[in-house]
Parts: structure tokens; C-alpha cells; sequence
């Protein structure tokens, strides 16, 4: 019961000490690679689809007001 609550407050202060002088490890580092390279996968086969016509955005100009269908009687 001791060793559990010890290695409660040890884990907060070392959380709380790693938030507030930027401290992370070796797993968190590898996570947030993770992500970012998630991330530039997704970006570039967005860029392939919309260089290769796959994909279409619609353009609209400052100024066009985009008006609803009107519903019919």
C-alpha cells in the first residue's frame, strides 16, 4: 500500500517537473514522430489527388455570396 502511494506522488512530480521544464522521453518523442509522419502521408496524397484531378476543391471568391435553393411551393 505504501510502495503504491510513493510511486504515485513520485510519478506526478516527475509529470509535473517534465511540463514545467519541457522534458520529455524517449516514447514521447517517438510518438509525436509518429504523428508528424502520419501527418505529411496524409498532406502529400491530399497534394497526388488534387495534382492528379482525383480530388476537387470548390473556389469561391471574396465577394460571392453563396445563396440557398429556393424550395419549391
Amino acid at each position: 500500500m505504501i510502495a503504491g502511494t510513493v510511486c504515485v506522488i513520485v510519478t506526478t512530480l516527475l509529470r509535473l517537473l517534465a511540463v514545467r521544464f519541457g522534458w520529455s522521453l524517449p516514447e514521447q518523442r517517438a510518438l509525436s514522430r509518429l504523428q508528424l509522419r502520419r501527418q505529411r502521408e496524409v498532406e502529400a496524397a491530399i497534394e497526388e489527388a488534387l495534382h492528379t484531378g482525383l480530388l476537387t476543391m470548390p473556389i469561391t471568391l471574396p465577394g460571392d455570396d453563396e445563396q440557398e435553393p429556393k424550395k419549391a411551393p
